[in-house]
């Protein structure tokens, strides 16, 4: 299994290059910029945080896989995943679940009830809002 984590945008300069196998990984970080988006492709076990505003993430082929985002321009898409956790510190305006199975999304009440979601050929997809104390309900 091989792991692409690529960026697209003028001067990309990100410690992943595609082709790297990123599993059991705990420490990935980018810091984005608003012309960058992420491609994330078959990264096991992991979790990746994603600092600054950036234009949009994709996630195919993933397992047991956790994403942090502080805020994108466009979208977030995951595709054909399995037992995956965002969560959206700030704003996303979509985020579309296609072929995936277990998912969970977190977002913060004021900023995520804008948030469209789009799902299709998904199971155990739970949208949780976190309230100001930290508590969250789905």
């Amino acid at each position: 299994i091989s792991t692409q984590i690529k960026s697209s945008g003028i001067n990309a300069e990100w410690p992943l290059r595609p082709g790297e196998h990123q599993a059991n990984r705990q420490d990935l970080a980018i810091n984005a910029e608003a012309t960058q988006s992420c491609y994330v492709f078959k990264c096991n076990n992991s979790v990746l945080t994603i600092n600054n505003k950036a234009n949009s993430v994709t996630l195919d082929g993933c397992k047991r896989m956790s994403l942090v985002v502080d805020s994108l321009i466009a979208s977030m898409d995951i595709v054909n995943c399995q037992s995956v956790k965002i969560q959206v510190n700030d704003k996303v305006p979509t985020i579309n679940i296609d072929k995936t199975d277990g998912c969970q999304v977190f977002v913060h009440k004021k900023s995520g009830l804008d948030c469209e979601f789009v799902t299709a050929k998904s199971s155990e997809v739970n949208i949780c809002v976190v309230e100001e104390n930290g508590e969250y309900s789905e």
